[in-house]
């Protein structure tokens, strides 16, 4: 290991300790809710909408849990709807609104367009379009829908920083985005049974997508998973859609089953284990970049050895 290698370690893991034993302010938090907040799938209250239609606010859930402010300026909310249910929002929005289905059909009207997405499909819906959202089987819909309002007052930086040279008729195109359309990322050790795939479905800067976000899908072995490590300065957003296993975050474990929803704070070491093969939606806010992510082997065994 080089000598640049041992200092970025030696520094990383000094704010790895700073981060675990300075705690938080006020009566009612500890360092693990500050780095990890686990939702378990029957926690989500959802508030009736219509007859059909009735909406969890995961954003306002989440900073209820954590006692702050840790969504910044993105909406998350999960939309379930009954079999022939719809939904018209009255706002057309300034601003993109990206869909993860996770249960269903989706049919979708945006303007002139009409599409539909299944499950485990994303949906990048540009802004400024008349959206109309229809259960398109008989079966209970249900799909998140992610809204970043910090890009509607910036629209001088959207255009550089988003949709960089891409034509104007496929900035403004509604998408739908599978797995299959993807070809998935290698990551982790095989070496050391640490590896799993990971399809980035969303990104900035690989598509004409106005988001200061990403979302992707994350496949694990049984037996196999995320290795020790953090990023910095950007949260992420896991949600099981098939499987199970065990997360440690901040060297919290917590008990991971399917539809359980865990926030990972920005800057806290996290590993995974899959106790059967995993499937994961996965958000980070802002965007994935590789040069804000660091390994951390062994980085609890450090703090409390």
């Amino acid at each position: 290991m080089s000598e640049w290698s041992r200092l970025m370690q030696t520094n990383a893991l000094c704010i790895v300790i700073l981060a675990v034993f300075s705690g938080t302010s006020g009566a009612d938090e500890s360092w693990e809710k500050s780095e990890g907040i686990l939702i378990t799938s029957d926690a989500c209250d959802f508030a009736v909408y219509d007859d059909y239609v009735s909406i969890c606010d995961l954003s306002s859930l989440l900073e209820r849990m954590g006692n702050r402010t840790l969504m910044s300026n993105l909406s998350i909310r999960i939309y379930r709807m009954d079999p022939e249910g719809s939904l018209s929002p009255d706002a057309i929005l300034p601003v993109a609104e990206v869909l993860y289905i996770t249960d269903g059909s989706l049919r979708l009207k945006t303007d002139d367009e009409e599409i539909r997405a299944e499950k485990d499909e994303a949906v990048y819906i540009p802004p400024h379009k008349i959206r109309i959202f229809e259960n398109a089987a008989n079966e209970t819909l249900q799909f998140y829908s992610f809204i970043d309002w910090s890009l509607a007052s910036d629209n001088n930086n959207t255009s550089e920083m988003h949709l960089f040279s891409t034509p104007e008729e496929a900035q403004n195109r509604t998408q739908v985005i599978s797995e299959d359309q993807i070809t998935p990322l290698d990551r982790g050790d095989t070496d050391t049974n640490r590896s799993f795939q990971f399809s980035r479905l969303l990104h900035p800067r690989e598509g004409p997508y106005a988001i200061g976000f990403d979302v992707g899908t994350a496949h694990i072995p049984s037996g196999s998973g995320v290795p020790d490590h953090y990023i910095d300065d950007r949260y992420q957003l896991m949600s099981v859609r098939e499987g199970s296993g065990t997360i440690s975050v901040g060297c919290h474990e917590y008990p991971l089953a399917k539809d359980d929803i865990m926030y990972i704070a920005p800057g806290a070491v996290m590993n995974l284990t899959a106790d059967e093969d995993m499937h994961l939606m996965v958000l980070m806010n802002p965007y994935y970049q590789e040069m804000f992510d660091y390994e951390m082997p062994y980085a609890c065994d450090y703090v409390y050895s």
